[in-house]
């Protein structure tokens, strides 16, 4: 009982913070990379937040992707067109079509506007904050999916974003995953 208590305060913990717009740690999305900040809280304690910091070289990629994408439509196009070009992913890897199907639907690089978070809601998401033109961090899964506008620059204008969205539902309608 105690461990589920836990394990449920520090889940309420992080719906916490992601609805304040923040970096909740792991792998850095391509583009950008987590830097730690330190700050003294109110108690006088010394705490650490996590941030996006931009990354140019690989946030030149990202925008060359979601390009590439509206002109191609199709996933395999492009991840044809970044093994051509010799992209490289985070860590060194290959950008593979699943890698580009997490680049393209994940909205850390939108700018936040009206029509993206018009857009969002539609979508089932619960939108944190007030569009700003800042990127947007997801958090949750299945019915709590949470949106929430960050502290860093968006670098995807939202109708170029949401463009990428609709063709790709448009293409899962054509070859759903029927799985192995």
């Amino acid at each position: 009982l105690e461990r589920e208590q836990l394990a449920e305060r520090v889940k309420d913990n992080m719906y916490t913070l992601a609805k304040m717009g923040r970096w909740l740690g792991g792998q850095s999305p391509l583009g950008f990379d987590g830097t730690r900040k330190y700050y003294i809280d109110e108690n006088g304690k010394e705490r650490s937040i996590t941030q996006l910091k931009r990354n140019e070289d690989e946030l030149k990629i990202v925008k060359s992707i979601y390009t590439k994408y509206i002109e191609e439509k199709s996933l395999s196009q492009v991840s044809k067109w970044t093994l051509t070009n010799n992209f490289k992913g985070k860590n060194g890897g290959n950008i593979d079509k699943s890698a580009i199907n997490v680049i393209l639907k994940n909205p850390v690089y939108v700018k936040s506007d009206e029509k993206l978070f018009e857009y969002l809601s539609e979508n089932n998401y619960e939108i944190c904050g007030t569009p700003n033109g800042n990127g947007m961090l997801r958090y949750g899964k299945d019915s709590h999916n949470i949106v929430a506008v960050s502290k860093h620059k968006g670098i995807i204008d939202s109708d170029d974003w949401i463009k990428v969205q609709k063709i790709m539902e448009k293409n899962t309608e054509k070859a759903p995953s029927i799985g192995k």
